[in-house]
Order: C-alpha cells, then sequence, then structure tokens
C-alpha cells in the first residue's frame, strides 16, 4: 500500500469503524434468528483426523492507543465457524470501502472466546486420546504477536490436570498381575516430558540447554528422539513447572513488531506409557508452537543473521504445510484420481510427526491446526495470508467423485462382516458384540488399540498377547488395502484413442504432397 493511500485509509477510519461495527450487528441479529444447534466438537467424527480452527485476539491497549481497531470478526458454532475479515479499501474513485473475505473453519473462535472454552473443543479431546495410546498434536500457527505461545501455554495449564484426572480404569486383568506380583505400580500410567527447540534442522534440548537433539529414523522406519532428556512427570504443578522453566531457554529475539518474538520451534512431547497395556505403544501428546511467520514488511528491519533465520522459518512452514494438505488430500476423494505423496522427511518438524502424516500409519492420531490471527486493520494483509494458509487444510479438494467403496477393506464393512471377520480371526475365542457392541467396521477401526485390548481380555481366555496379535491382523488388512488403493492410483492411465476427423487426414496429405514437390 503507497503512502498516499495508506493516508487516505486512516483519513476514514471513523466510516471503516462505522461500517465494521453495522456488520457485525447484522450477523448478531442473524445468529440470534438462527434456529438452536447443539454444538457438537469436530474432533468427535474424527473423519479426516484434523481440525482446523482459527482464533483472534482482543486489541492490545498500546494498539488502542495507536489507533489501532479491529478488523475480524468469527460467527457460528463448534464443528462450523466462520471467520470474516473486513479489508479497509478505497475505491477508483477514492471513496471508502470495506472489502470482506469469509473462511469456513471447524471452530473460529472470537476475541471474547475464554481460554477455557478453547481448550474443551480442541484440547481435551487430545488428552483424552494420547491417555489411551493415540498420537495427538496441536500446532499454533500465525505472525509474530498474535497470540500462540499464549495460546499454547493456557492448554498447557489445562491439560495439566487432565493428564492425571482423565486417565481410563484400571482394567481387572492388570488388578490380577498386582495380585501375583506386587511390586507392579498401582497407577499404570506412567507420564514423561520431552521439551525441545528446532531451528532449521537443527535441534536443542530446552531440558538440557546446550545438548543438541537428534530426530531421526531407525531401521524399522520408526522415529528416534535421540539425546533428549526425559523427566518423569508426577504431578499436574510438577509438569507446568518443567514446561515454563524449559520454555525461559526458548530462542527468543526482539523484532519489529515483537519484542520476544521466537525464532524457533518448541515441541513439549508428553509420552504415556500404560503398564496394564505392555503389548501396545505409548500414547504421545504434541504441542507445537511455531515461530511466528514474517512477511515482507517485518523483515526490511532485520540484520544478515534475522534475515537467514526467517528464510529458515518461512521454509519450514511451508514444509508443514505442504504434509498437513497433502495428508488431508490423500484421505478425501482425490487420492482416487491421482497418486498424493506426504513429504514427511523433508523437515525435521515433519519427520518427527510421522506417525499423523504415515499414510500406512496403525496409530490413532488426531491433529489439530490452530490458526492464530491478530485483529488490527493494520495486520489485515498479513492476517489473510494466514488465513489462506490454514483454510485449505479444511476444504482441500473439490469437484473430486468419490472412490468405489473397496469390498475387502474393514473400515468399509457393516457390522455383521466385521464382527464375522473378528470371530474368524479369533478362532472363536472373542466375542464381537463385547468388542464392538453395534458398531461398524469404521467405527472398529477408529477404536483405540487399549481400547480394543480391554474389550477382548474380557472375553474368557484371552490373554492381552492373543487380542494384539488379532488387532494387528485387522490392521495389516486395512493397510494392505490402501496400499494396493495407491499402486492402482499410481499405474499409468490408458490414453483414450480419438478418430481424427477427415479433415485432418486430407490437411496431412496435402502437406505431405507439397514436401514432395519441393524435394
Amino acid at each position: 500500500m503507497s503512502d498516499i493511500l495508506a493516508k487516505d485509509v486512516a483519513a476514514n477510519k471513523g466510516w471503516f469503524m462505522e461500517c465494521i461495527a453495522a456488520k457485525r450487528a447484522k450477523m448478531a441479529a442473524a445468529a440470534a434468528a438462527a434456529p438452536p444447534s447443539e454444538g457438537v466438537c469436530a474432533m468427535d467424527s474424527g473423519a479426516r483426523g484434523i481440525t482446523v480452527a482459527c482464533r483472534t485476539r482482543p486489541v492490545l491497549g498500546f494498539e488502542q492507543q495507536r489507533g489501532w481497531y479491529s478488523a475480524i470478526s468469527c460467527t457460528g458454532r463448534a464443528g462450523k465457524g466462520t471467520v470474516h475479515l473486513h479489508q479497509p479499501s478505497l475505491s477508483f474513485d477514492r471513496k471508502p470501502k470495506i472489502v470482506d473475505t469469509t473462511f469456513q473453519f471447524d471452530h473460529a473462535f472470537g476475541s471474547d472466546c475464554p481460554n477455557t472454552h478453547v481448550y474443551e473443543q480442541v484440547g481435551k479431546p487430545l488428552v483424552s486420546l494420547a491417555l489411551r495410546g493415540g498420537v495427538s498434536t496441536v500446532f499454533a500457527y500465525g505472525q509474530t504477536g498474535s497470540g500462540k505461545t499464549y495460546t499454547i501455554s493456557s492448554i498447557v495449564d489445562q491439560a495439566a490436570q487432565d493428564l492425571f484426572s482423565l486417565r481410563p480404569e484400571v482394567p481387572q486383568s492388570y488388578e490380577g498381575r498386582r495380585a501375583k506380583d506386587p511390586s507392579l505400580p498401582e497407577d499404570p500410567i506412567s507420564l514423561s516430558l520431552q521439551y525441545f527447540e528446532i531451528v532449521g534442522d537443527e535441534c536443542q534440548d530446552l531440558m538440557a540447554p546446550g545438548e543438541k537433539v537428534l530426530i531421526r529414523e531407525d531401521r524399522f522406519k520408526a522415529v528416534q528422539v535421540t539425546n533428549a532428556k526425559s523427566v518423569p512427570i508426577s504431578s499436574p504443578e510438577e509438569f507446568v513447572a518443567m514446561c515454563v522453566q524449559a520454555a525461559g531457554h526458548r530462542r527468543t529475539d526482539a523484532t519489529y513488531r515483537n519484542d520476544a518474538s521466537s525464532r524457533s520451534h518448541s515441541v513439549c512431547i508428553v509420552t504415556v506409557h500404560n503398564a496394564a497395556y505392555p503389548q501396545s505403544e505409548d500414547g504421545r501428546l504434541h504441542l507445537v508452537d511455531l515461530a511466528g511467520s514474517e512477511g515482507v514488511e517485518d523483515k526490511k528491519h532485520h540484520d544478515k543473521t534475522k534475515m537467514k533465520e526467517a528464510a529458515a522459518i518461512n521454509k519450514s512452514l511451508m514444509g508443514l504445510k505442504d504434509c498437513m494438505r497433502a495428508r488431508t488430500m490423500a484421505s478425501s476423494a482425490v487420492a482416487s484420481v491421482r497418486h498424493v505423496h506426504v513429504p514427511y522427511r523433508a523437515h525435521k518438524l515433519t519427520l518427527l510427526l510421522k506417525d499423523s502424516f504415515e499414510l500406512a500409519s496403525t496409530r490413532q492420531s488426531h491433529t489439530v491446526v490452530l490458526a492464530m490471527v491478530a485483529p488490527n486493520d493494520v495486520d489485515v494483509k498479513h492476517s489473510l495470508n494466514t488465513l489462506r494458509y490454514a483454510a485449505p487444510f479444511k476444504v482441500a479438494v473439490k469437484n473430486a467423485r468419490p472412490p468405489p467403496p473397496d469390498p475387502r477393506n474393514p473400515s468399509n464393512w457393516d457390522h455383521d462382516k466385521a464382527a464375522g471377520f473378528i470371530t474368524l480371526c479369533s478362532r472363536g475365542r472373542i466375542d464381537p458384540e463385547v468388542v464392538m457392541p453395534g458398531l461398524s467396521g469404521l467405527q472398529m477401526c477408529k477404536m483405540p488399540e487399549q481400547l480394543f485390548l480391554e474389550r477382548s481380555m474380557q472375553c474368557k481366555g484371552v490373554s492381552m498377547k492373543f487380542a494384539k496379535e488379532v488387532y494387528v491382523k485387522i490392521w495389516n488388512r486395512v493397510v494392505d488395502c490402501n496400499t494396493k488403493a495407491r499402486k492402482e492410483a499410481l499405474k499409468p492411465r490408458a490414453k483414450k484413442k480419438t478418430k481424427k476427423p477427415e479433415g485432418d487426414y486430407y490437411q496431412e496429405s496435402v502437406k505431405k504432397m507439397q514436401g514432395k514437390g519441393q524435394k
């Protein structure tokens, strides 16, 4: 925006504020007139494994003193939110106007939305999944000063309580093992914490400052985090204190927009080990506070070092975007049209979250993307970029024909067929009505591993090892069907032979005759 245009926009500040207030009043009246509907958490469906939410903070005191005002509105309910961006502008004859742009999200949290509501909608279900042995991830993305660290910190504070209060009941099989072996702990669940930062392809431990962390795959294609200090957690207060202490070692620096701008991605990993199910994998909760994205205007005052940091930050953010969008597209109808590659090995951050991105993973996983936007009118351009970054995760594919359901895939089976498969795999030892009462094949596949083992062991004579074998057989069938479908998509499609019209043959024969005549 040129200086002259910026001055004209600033001169019409009063008109812009009145126009935005009128639009908000109209939206509020429409919301009041709409029929009431029950707000359902978008994570309950879990169809995509990805929930996309947007949050805007209030206008701060010093921003009001500078004359800045809010230009973003949020409407909707849980599961269907809308973000309205009101961009002040001028028409060709220099008259003021508002350019409205809307974006659809699973959740849209306005400036008056408390931290408790945000956590209840997107944070609490993640904690519950991790305690059940799943992989939960939440990202906070946005420009510097948009409230990312504030939101992630509030999620940490509230998750600390639920990590101890939402624990599943101790199964009777574990009580029987404790009776034979009194050395086993009364509570089978143990928690451990790892906290480190990622700058480009370099990782530094924040629990033990100065130590380098390595993120790599082993020969079995499992991601290993080595040299990162792992600390056991015994209470919510201890968890919060360790997170605050580790976050204090994070790399920050003063920039033009923020006195304490984060210059790295911080990763907080809570590992959940359940001794009641030693055959199942540990649950994990990833809380990721991404470094602030920076535009051209933010880099004007950077020195050479900060320019390199900004380039590395933006590169990793684009890599994350590529993985998130590809993962969404691969789970949708577009996978039947063409092959979709998820490049999660391109960056350390995405490699760390392999279980959230890899299509062949048997882990139950869910990822929440929190797009954080500053509400100020001067930040409208950057907020628009943030919303455009996150919105494709919600609607990744349009006008794609859904693939025909594979009758061999358990996720496409009805209850009777899925129950018959469990009976066949277990040779009649596991009662399907105990494991999946009234559930479809898709609901069975979405069941956390620990819950499947717990219900299977309720059947007489079923050990944990045997229940694990049946669970692996089911997921091997799912992975084999998905792999076969992807191989079919990779095959070159036969091109249809089109018959040339008679006019084309006539033109070609004329050209050949002319060529012979010239020779």
